[in-house]
């Protein structure tokens, strides 16, 4: 409890009126209401069949959209449940709540453009007849990663306004090139 003070000046009426008073503040709630404790990818699993917004990104996850990528399991939260959520696994924070409800493979992307923006473009480039490029460009807004997006060119696929810097296209293609898929995935 703080106690704030107010000096006030002396009116002709009040002239023993006491110089400093204090200022009765509300107590607040505590700032956590709740602890979330993930120790193993279960406990991801199970807070989210409790209903709290949570997505596990696995390595599976990626190879799925034809991109081989070893990641470590990733955890994915909206910024809300950031300081209850207590876990030792990497965590990604996202800005809008809703692609917890139905995760989408544009959500995989953004996730992608925040670790690894050169994965993002081959993911995009592999995928273009599955990804709805309208929704990507609202993801990209809603997370402020539109200079992720330049820096990797994604321009060529959606309409996202040029932020900083890109990387030289020649570079960009012979990286996206040497890291072609070699297995066909069922």
């Amino acid at each position: 409890m703080r106690l704030t003070c107010v000096l006030e000046r002396e009116a002709p009426w009040e002239r023993y009126g006491p110089p400093v008073k204090a200022i009765q503040r509300p107590s607040h709630r505590p700032r956590k209401r709740f602890l979330v404790r993930i120790q193993s990818l279960e406990d991801v699993d199970r807070a989210r069949r409790q209903g709290l917004p949570l997505l596990l990104v696995r390595s599976e996850d990626l190879s799925i959209l034809r991109y081989p990528m070893h990641i470590p399991p990733t955890i994915l939260v909206p910024r809300e449940y950031r300081e209850v959520l207590e876990t030792s696994f990497p965590v990604r924070v996202f800005q809008a709540s809703k692609p917890f409800d139905q995760p989408r493979l544009e959500d995989l992307v953004v996730f992608l453009l925040m670790h690894d923006p050169l994965a993002a473009r081959a993911v995009v480039e592999r995928n273009r007849d599955l990804l709805d490029f309208q929704h990507l460009t609202k993801r990209i807004y809603q997370e402020d990663l539109e200079e992720p997006a330049t820096l990797v060119h994604l321009q060529d696929y959606i309409d996202v306004p040029s932020v900083g810097e890109p990387l030289p296209r020649e570079g960009l293609m012979r990286a996206i090139e040497g890291n072609r898929v070699t297995e066909v995935l069922p």
